[in-house]
């Protein structure tokens, strides 16, 4: 038995797209004059995100009947895009991919009323034309998470965060300078549509923006590579390499300490400065080497007492870094766009630990995208609903393949 909206509820997803197709690539308007004074012309329909049906496409969920009938769980598309999500079961087309549609699109018929100041900018899409890497030229969809897993190094995974960055940091592209050949477009919404291409060759690099020659790309994005280059570096002092590992002045660290204390997510309970007793304490140690670092303390959830940062496990490190990351992300993707990259085989994590950061950057407290890298198959069960690209490595060429 199938779960319908009401049409009070299709009226609102209908109202709330302002009318227009949600597809980001698409955004058709649906309602116009019919044939006769007096009536209207549609071509939208209010489609499930989570199926209406017990075994339609993207599953139910787990949600109630009262859950699938409600607006949070529709998307207003127009007749094409509402049949092509729905095809093959809904292969191809997730339910968090449609939930990132909704929202971007949401937030596009905002802005065009002058309801918000700060524009949304989302990357819809990649297209790798040309490129020394894969034979073929492959393209792939974003969400606000987009998982892309390799069981072979080499294979492109890199690259692509590398490429995809280069909408505003084209210090990405230095390793790919002298490369032969790469061509990529990127889609872009801010929230009006852009297509972005960039070009590689022989030393060259071009940029276009909507078919016109620029200098450089003009969009200010901050994209942001956690990753753990910095373990190869020595620092003085715990709050030197907190203030580069962040990208953040180190006389901000105590606000953003203050923040993330208030929001109490993750792992964290408390971060702050060590007290004056507490940095002599460590001035007292018989280790030369370990003056001066202690000078981040953290209380971990369950615990009632704090600890050095550099005393934490590698894990609990990794944790109290992505919770102080995705604090300074919220924040600045208030005013700039943001991109975070996760290399997940370098966080130490295992998917259990994970699955509540990749759950969080899913929700509605973050407003920016993430790309998660990782070996094949690691974030099986956390990763449903979310869009997944695999990167098989041929003897010179990588193929994708879309799960």
């Amino acid at each position: 038995m199938r779960v319908e909206f009401t049409e009070r509820t299709k009226n609102v997803l209908a109202g709330r797209a302002g009318y227009q197709c949600s597809h980001p690539q698409c955004s058709i308007i649906t309602i116009g004059p019919g044939e006769k004074e007096d009536e209207t012309s549609s071509i939208g329909e209010a489609s499930h995100i989570y199926s209406a049906a017990k075994n339609g496409p993207r599953g139910q969920g787990g949600l109630t009947e009262e859950q699938l009938k409600s607006p949070e769980n529709g998307i207003w598309l127009c007749k094409v895009h509402a049949r092509l999500v729905d095809t093959n079961n809904g292969a191809g087309f997730t339910a968090s991919q449609l939930i990132s549609w909704k929202k971007y699109h949401e937030e596009f018929i905002k802005h065009h009323q002058g309801r918000i100041v700060n524009k949304l900018h989302w990357i819809s899409k990649l297209s790798i034309v040309d490129s020394p890497l894969f034979q073929d030229s492959i393209s792939i969809d974003f969400a606000k998470i987009t998982i892309i897993e390799s069981d072979s190094n080499g294979a492109g995974k890199t690259a692509i965060c590398e490429w995809l960055s280069s909408v505003s940091a084209i210090n990405r592209l230095e390793r790919w300078v002298n490369c032969k050949k790469l061509n990529i477009e990127i889609y872009l919404h801010t929230p009006e549509p852009h297509l972005i291409e960039v070009s590689v060759n022989s030393g060259r690099i071009s940029y276009k923006v909507d078919y016109l020659d620029i200098t450089s790309s003009p969009f200010p994005f901050t994209c942001y590579f956690f990753d753990f280059n910095y373990s190869k570096k020595k620092y003085n002092k715990t709050s030197n390499f907190f203030a580069e590992f962040i990208n953040i002045s180190p006389v901000l660290l105590g606000s953003l300490f203050d923040y993330v204390c208030r929001n109490k997510k993750g792992i964290l309970k408390s971060i702050r400065f060590a007290t004056q007793e507490e940095l002599e304490q460590d001035d007292d140690s018989e280790d030369e080497k370990e003056r001066d670092i202690h000078d981040i303390y953290c209380m971990i959830q369950g615990n009632d007492f704090y600890l050095p940062f550099e005393r934490l496990s590698g894990s609990e490190k990794t944790r109290v870094l992505l919770d102080v990351i995705i604090a300074s992300l919220n924040e600045r993707s208030k005013y700039t766009p943001t991109l975070l990259f996760i290399e997940m085989n370098e966080t130490f994590l295992s998917k259990e630990s994970f699955k509540p950061y990749i759950e969080r950057l899913n929700s509605i407290e973050t407003s920016f995208q993430t790309i998660v890298t990782t070996h094949s198959n690691i974030l099986n069960e956390c990763s449903v609903g979310f869009p997944r690209y695999e990167l098989i490595k041929g003897i010179n060429t990588s193929t994708l393949r879309k799960i």
